[in-house]
């Protein structure tokens, strides 16, 4: 009896223990790993990676000079590409926003069925009856629309088209730096163009002039200081050649980053030196600083972001309000013991948060807290953009003084290596003196082109400082390179004569009040 009475323990703790068995087992089946990529997904990736690469990648059918070099970065260069395709995202989050703003409709069809009759009977007869069919089919078709979701979409909404905009101009700024960066790539690459043709044209005067005064230092038969004083300063100037050479390595291959063009293709410049645009410094700071503060994407970005911040009010406000949801449909029922298979209903549900009533004081204040700090940005961002301005105008203006010197130094220069070289054709001096100031003509020239390389930086960092160097991508991107090219011609023509008569107009007004 004892044994009986222990039965139904025993199989209540094995059903237990079967259970947490089974939990237990499901559990570790649905147990998730870490689960590395295989070498051949990798291989795969990274191969889809590089056909993208070569698909968008384009080359120059010739020498481009900087304005086509500048219109197929703003065309194919990849940092570009990406805004723009964020920009993309942006717009169809804000229809998926729009689309929250509509009612919802729901189409239903239910189908019921079992193995018999559902009989029953009530507890004042023995009599079994049914009201359902032992198959059945239903369907239905209804709508709702709740007003107070209506109103945060539409809110959604527009802070989401803020945010395409604040995407705007972050391509903006991208399209600015890529051309900034890239006046600056191209202007080093030609640089170092022409001191590579140079000093090719004119090494192995080089190796025999070393050579000969190596040859005359160890002739004891010759005093060998001059011999080695002439080593010692071609060698100096050699040595100045190789640094400013090596300075401008991977000029190249960085402007073919910025133009999207393969790296293990040529790339011919075609320099021509383009007029600089003085009167951007003849304008007074205080109105390069109001230009900036007009154009400079930053500031229209923090202003979006105010507005977007704004809207957070509306938001805080609607959610404390009561919530509607009207609602109707249209139904269908199969079953035989309906009198009216077809019906149409309708109903309206009102619902109330209230404690949202009591978040809309701590929700208000966050956005009044978030404005002060947007404020405060704003005036920093402003302070900010006045010392860059103030900035690239003094290093504009130190890179013209550097140029103009450069210039004047390689001018006199010439001159004295063409006075050299009639000395040595009259035989007053050897071919040596002729080399070594040659060789120091290379090295005005070259330092003159990076003086100009450095003023053209300058100039980009001024443009960019100022915001006159972004482009409207929104119209350019669907335009060939050679149609770029003519636009970007088109506005630095332009650019210059508008700033000319901004500064003649500043100049008569001041002349006037004196």
């Amino acid at each position: 009896m004892r044994f009986y009475s222990l039965v139904p323990l025993i199989m209540k703790f094995l059903s237990k223990l079967s259970l947490s068995v089974s939990v237990a087992i499901l559990v570790a089946g649905c147990a998730v790993k870490p689960k590395p990529f295989t070498q051949q997904q990798l291989a795969d990736f990274t191969g889809s990676v590089q056909n993208d690469v070569a698909a968008t990648s384009q080359s120059p059918s010739g020498a481009i000079d900087l304005n086509e070099a500048l219109a197929r970065a703003i065309k194919y260069n990849q940092d570009i590409r990406v805004e723009q395709l964020g920009i993309a995202l942006g717009i169809a989050q804000t229809n998926l926003r729009s689309a929250d703003m509509l009612p919802g409709v729901v189409a239903g069809t239910d189908y019921f069925g079992r193995n018999n009759l559902a009989l029953s009977r009530s507890n004042v007869s023995s009599v079994y009856s049914t009201s359902s069919d032992q198959n059945n089919v239903s369907s239905n078709i209804s709508l709702s629309w709740n007003i107070l979701d209506f109103g945060l979409s539409y809110v959604r909404a527009q802070q989401a088209a803020d945010k395409v905009m604040y995407q705007v101009e972050q391509r903006r700024r991208a399209v600015g730096r890529i051309i900034e960066e890239t006046r600056s790539a191209y202007w080093r690459a030609v640089s170092l163009e022409r001191l590579v043709a140079r000093m090719e044209a004119l090494q192995k005067d080089v190796n025999q002039a070393l050579a000969l005064a190596q040859a005359g230092a160890r002739n004891p038969s010759i005093e060998p200081l001059p011999a080695l004083s002439y080593q010692r300063d071609l060698l100096t100037i050699q040595r100045e050649l190789d640094s400013l050479r090596g300075s401008l390595i991977g000029a190249h291959e960085h402007l073919k980053q910025l133009i999207n063009m393969p790296q293990h293709e040529p790339l011919h410049l075609k320099a021509d030196r383009t007029a600089i645009d003085m009167p951007l410094v003849r304008m007074s700071p205080d109105e390069n600083i109001q230009t900036a503060l007009d154009n400079r994407p930053e500031i229209r970005q923090l202003m979006y972001e105010m507005r977007i911040n704004n809207q957070e009010a509306k938001v805080a406000l609607l959610e404390m309000l009561p919530g509607i949801n009207l609602s109707g449909g249209s139904s269908k029922d199969a079953s035989s013991f309906l009198y009216h298979s077809n019906w149409v209903s309708w109903g309206a549900k009102a619902s109330w948060n209230l404690i949202n009533v009591f978040r809309y004081p701590l929700k208000i204040n966050n956005v009044k807290a978030q404005n002060d700090l947007n404020q405060e940005r704003a005036v920093a961002l402003a302070v900010a953009i006045s010392a860059q301005v103030y900035v690239a105008r003094a290093r504009y203006t130190h890179n013209i003084t550097s140029y103009q010197n450069a210039v004047r130094y390689t001018n006199v220069q010439k001159q004295i290596v063409g006075q050299t070289h009639v000395a040595t054709r009259l035989g007053r001096m050897g071919e040596q003196s002729l080399v070594r100031e040659r060789m120091a003509t290379i090295l005005a020239e070259a330092k003159q082109d990076m003086a100009y390389a450095d003023l053209q930086n300058a100039y980009a960092g001024l443009l960019t400082s100022i915001g006159l160097d972004m482009l409207d991508y929104g119209q350019l991107h669907d335009v060939s390179v050679e149609q770029i090219a003519e636009y970007l011609r088109e506005t630095a023509r332009e650019s210059r004569e508008s700033s000319a008569k901004i500064v003649a107009a500043h100049s008569k007004s001041k002349a006037g009040k004196q």
